[in-house]
């Protein structure tokens, strides 16, 4: 079960860190919206008395991250899966071809 695991790993691993790059960066995408969100509530607090727009705007962030993770993990489960697939048995979903999978590590 080790040598095959590794046997997958070296067949996939260039779209393997492809796809993670790919969903990281999404997730770095929610942590600066959540900074810049968090700071123009806090520069809105400092100008009134009124703490009611840093809390929605706090908590409107803290849902949005919560479904964003929620679907992050989702799709790189889904996405682990399709490669799996694709390192096991050469086929791939969606219409996807071995191919255009290859051509997102291929240097240019």
């Amino acid at each position: 079960a080790l040598k095959r695991s590794a046997a997958l790993i070296r067949k996939t691993w260039g779209e393997a860190v492809v796809g993670y790059a790919g969903l990281q960066l999404g997730a770095i995408g929610m942590a600066i919206s959540g900074v810049w969100l968090i700071g123009m509530a806090g520069f809105i607090r400092q100008f009134t008395d009124a703490a009611f727009p840093f809390v929605v705007m706090f908590l409107t962030w803290l849902i949005a991250a919560v479904a964003f993770s929620y679907a992050m993990g989702v799709a790189e489960v889904i996405y682990l899966c399709a490669l799996y697939r694709f390192a096991t048995t050469g086929q791939l979903v969606g219409g996807l071809t071995p191919e255009t999978v290859k051509a997102g590590w291929r240097l240019k």
